[in-house]
């Protein structure tokens, strides 16, 4: 501590972010009690220097619409729709929805994962070492013909879906892979937990936790 009575000590402080985004966390506070550890409602607020962006980086040439209704929409300025006994309801006007394709598909692209697969073959394939290829369970368990003739292994094969993996995986021992399964917590294997593979067999692998503070920890699954 200096022995002087300015802010801060007198030191340069830079702040930045979406303050309107970012909020203070207050445990099992209400919204008057977050409000009020703002930084707007620190004492030393008024001593800051605001500089303030003077393009709006989320859009582009011919956006100017839709960059000033989002301005509006933070500042709460929005006409509000109180008939329908919901507080602060805000239209969403049409032009600003896409009609050709869904709003999913708008935001996030197709769902599924083919250009991620596609990447990871790629990169398998380069990487020296041999290959190993594990297939799922591609039967259905019942005792329900009609039901078993509802999904023929060519189809469920086929299926791609976001968050899942494929039916055949591709891989290599110094492959980094990742869990998608909570399976203990405690030893650090939550989904989304890296791993490096070490040791392949046909119903076994071997991986290695890259990150973290269980780095080096080794896990075994088997098929």
């Amino acid at each position: 501590m200096h022995k002087n009575n300015l802010t801060h000590d007198g030191k340069v402080l830079l702040l930045r972010g979406h303050f309107r985004q970012c909020l203070s966390v207050v445990q099992h506070g209400n919204r008057v009690t977050v409000l009020e550890v703002t930084i707007r409602n620190n004492d030393t607020w008024p001593q800051f220097h605001q500089l303030r962006l003077t393009q709006n980086m989320r859009t582009v040439a011919g956006s100017q619409d839709y960059a000033d209704w989002l301005i509006q929409f933070g500042n709460g300025v929005l006409p509000t729709y109180p008939k329908l006994n919901i507080p602060d309801i805000n239209e969403i006007p049409k032009e600003f929805f896409n009609y050709n394709r869904s709003l999913v598909e708008h935001v996030f692209g197709d769902p599924a994962n083919g250009d991620c697969l596609r990447i990871n073959n790629q990169i398998i394939k380069d990487m020296p070492g041999t290959l190993h290829e594990y297939r799922s369970i591609d039967t259905i368990d019942s005792d329900d013909p009609e039901e078993i003739s509802n999904y023929p292994t060519k189809v469920l094969n086929s299926f791609d879906v976001s968050e899942i993996p494929t039916h055949l995986l591709k891989m290599k021992v110094g492959a980094v892979i990742i869990l998608l399964k909570n399976i203990d917590s405690r030893q650090g294997l939550c989904n989304g937990t890296r791993l490096i593979i070490r040791v392949l067999r046909e119903n076994l692998i071997v991986a290695e936790i890259v990150a973290g503070k269980n780095r080096g920890t080794s896990s075994t699954s088997r098929g």
